[in-house]
């Protein structure tokens, strides 16, 4: 009531909604209770490992391979001469059999040499194609595991081990490009390619002479490998030529990402100079050479 002589109030009853906070979160899984134990189960990326250890024992085991190959040709020129002795009876069976001892030897030899490093060729060319991308090179034609397999399957290792070579030279050369550079590699696989075919062509001539057994056409089998021989060991020279090509345009980008550009420039450069990319085709055209005219001339 309001009345003259002063308020009368009516207390009424106040509620008060207090806040009680959640119970603390508690995930259910462990090790995701914070960012930073997220992050640790994360995908790590593709780990490099440099290929340049790889790059040395394929060069060691090319040169052993072509010097192999050389011994096997001049070898091969020297069975020309026996057999002509034979034709002549200037020589007896006991000395053919001495040397086809000693050549069914150097074969086999040849035969686990050459494995081993193609073995050794396939693994640093998995690795360096590997590297490429994590350089920063970009995406190439083939994956790593492609680029072993192009070697293995029949026909497609005819010209797809040559496609992703190129084509990884100028990945790690880009933004610069190289004529010379891919020159040499084109004359490797030449190289290559045609020492595989007078190959084949003297086992057809081997296949042939076992039926028709003839001294002209033992000094034509053997001819065609002195020739084959020589054609793999100036081949051997190129592949090592190669290798060291693209290993260095490897390290020069690995340089320059560790914040070496002068190193970089300097490695690019030296993997253009003449003695690089066409002195070793003289090289090799010149051991053919040598080889050829001996074993027409004996």
């Amino acid at each position: 009531d309001i009345g003259v002589t002063g308020v009368q109030t009516c207390a009424l009853p106040i509620y008060v909604n207090v806040w009680t906070p959640p119970p603390p979160f508690e995930p259910t899984a462990s090790g995701f209770q914070d960012y930073g134990q997220v992050a640790a189960y994360a995908i790590p990326g593709p780990r490099f490992v440099s290929a340049g250890r790889a790059a040395k024992i394929v060069q060691v085991l090319l040169g052993l391979a072509g010097l192999l190959s050389l011994v096997r040709a001049l070898y091969f020129i020297y069975g020309v001469n026996v057999q002509g002795q034979l034709i002549t009876a200037h020589a007896l069976q006991p000395d053919a059999d001495r040397y086809n001892s000693a050549l069914s030897a150097m074969g086999l030899l040849s035969l686990g040499l050459l494995l081993v490093s193609g073995i050794a060729f396939m693994q640093w060319m998995w690795r360096s194609v590997k590297n490429a991308s994590i350089l920063g090179a970009g995406e190439g034609i083939s994956s790593p595991a492609v680029a072993v397999v192009a070697w293995i399957v029949p026909f497609y290792n005819l010209i797809q081990p040559y496609r992703i070579m190129v084509n990884l030279h100028d990945r790690l050369l880009y933004p610069l490009q190289s004529q010379p550079g891919r020159w040499l590699i084109r004359c490797w696989w030449a190289f290559w390619l045609l020492g595989g075919l007078v190959g084949e062509v003297a086992l057809t001539s081997i296949m042939g002479s076992r039926t028709t057994v003839t001294g002209a056409s033992r000094l034509g089998v053997m001819s065609s490998e002195a020739l084959a021989a020589a054609i793999l060991a100036a081949d051997a020279v190129l592949a090592i030529v190669v290798v060291r090509q693209i290993q260095r345009l490897s390290d020069a980008r690995l340089v320059a990402r560790e914040g070496d550009p002068n190193r970089a420039i300097e490695l690019v450069a030296t993997s253009q100079r003449r003695r690089v990319t066409s002195v070793p085709f003289a090289v090799a055209a010149v051991a053919i050479i040598a080889i050829a005219i001996p074993t027409g001339v004996v």
